[in-house]
């Protein structure tokens, strides 16, 4: 088991990707976008502010990013990796 914090600054989004195992977030501060699938669809995704907290299963297609500076805190088992989609 791992944690790692995550910056992710103002106006910047990942494509769509998934990772090996399960992620346990927490938003720190700011406000994480999360949608689920395919394709990029900035329109999709939820929005989570500070204080949220959020499961992500392994192997499951997502995009995220924020329109302003947010940290997440992230719990995970290893190993890890993100694999995006193509």
């Amino acid at each position: 088991m791992f944690t790692y914090a995550f910056f992710i600054p103002a106006g910047v989004f990942d494509a769509p990707h998934h990772h090996i195992a399960d992620a346990h977030l927490h938003v720190a501060s700011g406000e994480l976008m999360l949608g689920y699938g395919t394709s990029f669809i900035k329109g999709d995704a939820d929005r989570f502010p500070a204080g949220s907290f959020l499961f992500v299963p392994a192997h499951a297609i997502h995009f995220d990013g924020a329109e302003e500076d947010t940290v997440l805190i992230g719990t995970a088992t290893g190993p890890w990796n993100t694999q995006y989609w193509s």
